[in-house]
Parts: C-alpha cells; structure tokens; sequence
C-alpha cells in the first residue's frame, strides 16, 4: 500500500501548511486531496488551511466542499507531492491507522459517493424532463433574433422559446439537457442537467464520409453551412476529448475527421483538439483559423479582443474562407491512402481466426 495513504489527518494538515491556498485550482484540487483521503471528516483541516487564503469565504468553501467527490481522481499523493515541491520534508513519521480505522474509511467514502450519485442522477432525470417540456414549447428561430444577427448564421438544430434560443444537448439522440442562449449571448445550462460527455450533431453522419468537431453552436452553424459536412458539437474544449473518445468506436475506420479547434489566448482550445486527434488517430487533424492582420484589427474594432474561432472567420471574410481553411488541404492523397490500405491487409491477413 502507497505510504501516502496511510497519512493521519496531522500529517495531512502539516503537508498542507507547505501550500499556498491563494490559487484557486490548487485550492480546488487539495479538497479532493483531502477528501478522498478523509472523507467527510477532512472539512475542518482543509478549512482551517482554507482561511490562510486573502480572499477566503466560509459560504464558498462549505459549497466547494458539498460540490466534490471523495473520487474525484485528485489524491492525497498529489497533495504531498506538491507540499514536497514546496520544501516540506519527507514525511516519515511511523503513524499507520488500524485495519478498523481504514475500513471505516473506506465504507464512509463509498457511502458519500453513492449518495452524489443519486443525487446527481435526480438531478439529471429533473433537468431532462425540463428540457423535453421546454423543447417542446419552442417555435422555428427568429433569423433576426439578435444573437443569431450578430453571429451571421443560418441557425441549425436549435428552437426558439421567447427571446431565447434553446440549443438540445442530446446523447445517441436522446435529448438530456439544453443550453440556453440569451438575446446577448449569455449562456448557461438548465440547473443539474447533463453537459459532460453530450454533444449535439447538425446533419447527418454518413460512415466513412468527412466529419467535423467543435465547440460552440454557432461555430458549428459557420462549420456545417460553409462545408456542407455534418458537425459535432461539444459545447467545450474539455469536453472536445470526452466526445471523441465516444465516438472513437463509432466511427467507419476510413472517416476523415476534422477538429475545428477555437485559437483561443490560453491555448486550452487548440491543446485539447490535439487531444482528441489523437485519440482518433491516424484518421483525425486539427483545423484550426488563420487570420489576416487587418482582420484582427477589424475585429478587434467592431467587437474587441482577437478573432478566435471559424465563426469568427465566416463574419470576417465569409464562408468560402471557412470552406478553404477547412476542406481546401486534404491531408488523404494518394500515397497515404495506398500506406493505409496496405496496412489494413497486413492487419486483416495476420488477424487470428475466430
């Protein structure tokens, strides 16, 4: 058994104190530390360690904490390996819990984790049953709505109930959730509903035809009208490599896959679509926006910042530009798919029988 695990709960707060509590995702990331380690009983010393922070807030913690799970997939090994980054010395000291002690641990640990299940399954059951009530009040988009003018695009797969916009959230076509988009383009999901792991797909998946990734609805309006391709929406850059790892079963072994990644500043977009690429590889590239410096600053002067995805380029240089970037370099010539057949005969004639 990893040391690590064995680790009283002073031990755990003095490797604590070696960690400064200001960042968030640390902060974050050490309560699942601690969690999964203690369960419950962990609150009091991640906040006593809390509080060091300047902007600590005793609601907001209670709330982080409610929000996690004991599974979270951040260990307490994680939380030791950063107080050691940080100077802490090793920690050696001779506690060891007894057998009773550990199972009480575990026991309450899985108990707390099924009950977050159960309540997040609820929660997802109330959120769908909203969408589907929801999604059946909606009327055809307004093309003027202004969201939609804004973003200059034929809008696809989505319903309109007053002045919002209703984009469904769906999983092997089951619709689960909607994100809900305001005249401003403000966003946001219906409360508890299903986001992780769901995706919505404008036109029709043909196997061993084109198929393209992306974030946003938008995006995938620009994408699907300008390429005349069936689009995968995955309403997130994390969530870009969940859908993808979904669809890597799914997918006809010969389908050329395009992720349109958004070239966002922090490079979260394009990192995770070369994420996804290689979960589909060799059958997936990233495709991601070029822009020309009079069109960031024409950009920059009708709505502020960079240009930073294929919506952005359709508004800017229209769609025959998002239609080249995307479609115009074919990466399947001939040499590379003679390689890939050769391959597949190799496979197929060393294949076992059954």
């Amino acid at each position: 058994m990893d040391r690590t695990t064995l680790l009283s709960p002073a031990e755990i707060g003095n490797a604590l104190s070696w960690i400064d509590a200001q960042d968030r995702d640390i902060w974050l990331r050490m309560a699942m530390a601690v969690k999964s380690a203690l369960g419950e009983d962990g609150f009091s010393i991640w906040d006593v360690w809390s509080r060091t922070a300047g902007n600590y807030q005793e609601d907001t913690a209670r709330a982080v904490w409610r929000s996690i799970s004991a599974s979270g997939g951040v260990t307490i090994a994680s939380l030791v390996s950063l107080a050691r980054q940080n100077g802490c010395p090793r920690i050696t000291a001779g506690f060891a819990p007894d057998p009773a002690e550990l199972l009480r641990r575990e026991v309450a640990r899985q108990a707390a984790n099924a009950r977050q299940r159960r309540v997040s399954e609820a929660r997802q059951r109330a959120a769908r049953d909203t969408a589907r009530r929801l999604w059946a009040l909606g009327q055809c988009v307004d093309p003027a709505h202004r969201y939609v003018a804004a973003k200059q695009i034929v809008p696809c797969g989505a319903r309109q109930w007053q002045s919002q916009l209703m984009v469904p959230v769906t999983v092997d076509e089951e619709l689960v959730n909607l994100q809900i988009i305001d005249a401003d383009g403000s966003k946001r999901f219906l409360t508890g509903g299903r986001a992780r792991g769901a995706w919505l797909t404008l036109g029709v998946v043909i196997p061993g035809e084109p198929l393209l990734f992306c974030e946003g609805w938008a995006t995938g309006c620009s994408l699907h009208q300008a390429c005349a391709l069936p689009v995968v929406i995955t309403f997130s850059a994390a969530n870009l490599v969940v859908v993808a790892r979904r669809f890597r079963q799914r997918l006809a072994r010969w389908s050329e896959i395009w992720l349109c990644a958004d070239r966002d500043d922090s490079g979260v977009g394009l990192a995770r679509a070369c994420e996804a690429a290689e979960l589909l590889a060799p059958y997936a590239r990233v495709r991601v926006p070029e822009f020309q410096q009079s069109q960031r600053e024409q950009h920059q002067q009708h709505h502020g910042g960079c240009p930073s995805d294929f919506n952005d380029l359709q508004r800017l240089a229209g769609a025959a530009a998002v239609r080249a970037q995307v479609c115009g370099a074919p990466w399947r010539d001939a040499d590379d798919l003679a390689e890939r057949e050769a391959r597949e005969s190799r496979e197929i004639r060393d294949r076992p029988p059954t």
